[in-house]
């Protein structure tokens, strides 16, 4: 009360969402195709730090980059910044599924 700021998982999920966008310029060449073979869970989130608040009226930029692909592990490293400043970063590990349980 009297301070409001933008919850730190928040800032981890929006972090995870953007990450995600990453793998676009793969899957571009047909994205209906891939939307309808395989969904994509977030199982981990390292090395998380928050650095400044973020505040009601803040500019958020996020920037997110895959640095590693292992089977059906993706893992990225993601920063967010408020006016040229960084104020969170994470590391985060998604696994991208086929759907309908096939392996």
């Amino acid at each position: 009360p009297g301070f409001p700021i933008m919850p730190g998982v928040l800032l981890t999920e929006m972090m995870a969402q953007v990450s995600c966008f990453t793998l676009y310029p793969w899957a571009a060449r047909n994205v209906e195709e891939f939307a309808k073979k395989f969904q994509c869970f977030l199982v981990g989130a390292d090395k998380g730090r928050f650095r400044k608040p973020v505040v009601p009226g803040d500019y958020l930029r996020v920037e997110a980059e895959c640095t590693k692909v292992r089977g059906r592990l993706y893992f990225f490293e993601a920063t967010a910044w408020v006016d040229g400043q960084r104020v969170a970063e994470v590391s985060l590990i998604a696994s991208l599924n086929p759907l309908g349980g096939s392996k």
